[in-house]
């Protein structure tokens, strides 16, 4: 792979990475929200199943009190009937109580207090039916019959009254453990999600530093050396100084390059000096071949007036030569 295409990797590689932490976050986002939800749903449970019990123990300390005004008060004939309706309201309430805390107990799949809570619904409902009858069968506007009615009914309420302790305490004990437990995996799926976080980002990170020093590396092997020797070695070339010392590592390399190119160069300007010095000898060469030429016509020029001046001869000379042969 070229150095182009390493970068090219390394940018995909980083957008990868934020693509996929951005898909973490999304995910684990998601999950966490599903979670609290789903922990906010029970936390709702859990109070409502609370409420509930605390709601069924008020209304039976109602029951409760109802019946002893019915026992000590009945006597008054026009109060009697309000006390009655009193206890009727405060056992169908307590009845709803229960039934509802069932309800919310089987949704939470909790059978050992499922179990507890139907054997009390039970006792409650004999104890419920027990003071009826006892309210139809005696009349309570004398003492000799609040008397009767009371041991008609007497210790009947212990048993209603320690199961209903009991279950109190029981799911007051599971609430607590619930939201404990509620807790600790919130704080554990904070701490998961944290340290998977951190992992991942560990992870991708040494990945991506790893590519980063592999793509210097192979950026200073390109090279052959740092940047600025680089950029020295060039602005030093680019001024014609041919003669720096140029350290070569790598021949494969722009400083190898470099290198050449100052080689090549001394080599041009050498044979441009060489190309000169012939230009100036063979212009010497010249200039004394044109002399000699000058030089030759002028020689030629003397022999021509050598040669007429040795063929001259005067014009009375000749004439006189007529004469004596005409004698």
């Amino acid at each position: 792979m070229d150095f182009q295409g390493k970068i090219f990797a390394l940018c995909m590689g980083i957008a990868g990475t934020v693509a996929a932490l951005l898909l973490l976050v999304l995910v684990t986002s998601t999950t966490q929200v599903t979670k609290t939800s789903s922990a906010f749903s029970k936390a709702e449970q859990l109070t409502l199943v609370s409420q509930l019990s605390q709601s069924a123990g008020l209304s039976y300390q109602n029951q409760l009190l109802a019946w002893k005004n019915i026992l000590l008060r009945g006597s008054v004939a026009t109060q009697k009937p309000q006390y009655i309706r009193e206890f009727e309201s405060a056992s169908a309430e307590t009845q709803r109580n229960l039934d509802l805390l069932r309800a919310e107990l089987i949704g939470l799949n909790q059978r050992g207090i499922l179990e507890k809570l139907n054997q009390l619904i039970e006792e409650h409902q004999k104890l419920t039916q027990r003071y009826a009858q006892a309210i139809e069968t005696y009349d309570t506007s004398t003492y000799g019959a609040q008397q009767t009615a009371d041991l008609f009914t007497r210790n009947t309420d212990i048993n209603v009254t320690e199961q209903m302790t009991s279950l109190n305490e029981d799911l007051q004990d599971y609430v607590n453990q619930s939201y404990q437990s509620q807790s600790n995996k919130s704080v554990s799926s904070v701490v998961i999600r944290n340290l998977t976080f951190v992992l991942f980002a560990v992870l991708i990170s040494g990945i991506l530093i790893f590519f980063m020093i592999r793509v210097v590396q192979d950026l200073f092997a390109l090279l052959g050396s740092g940047p600025e020797k680089v950029l020295d070695i060039t602005h030093h070339l680019a001024q014609g100084d041919l003669n720096q010392q140029i350290t070569v590592k790598q021949p494969d390399s722009v400083v190898g390059a470099l290198s050449m190119l100052q080689l090549k160069l001394k080599d041009t300007v050498q044979n441009l000096d060489s190309v000169g010095g012939d230009i100036k000898t063979l212009s010497l060469q010249l200039e004394k071949a044109q002399l000699v030429k000058e030089l030759d016509l002028q020689l030629e020029r003397i022999a021509a007036t050598s040669g007429r001046l040795k063929n001259y001869q005067p014009a009375s000379s000749s004439a006189e030569q007529e004469g004596i042969q005409e004698d």
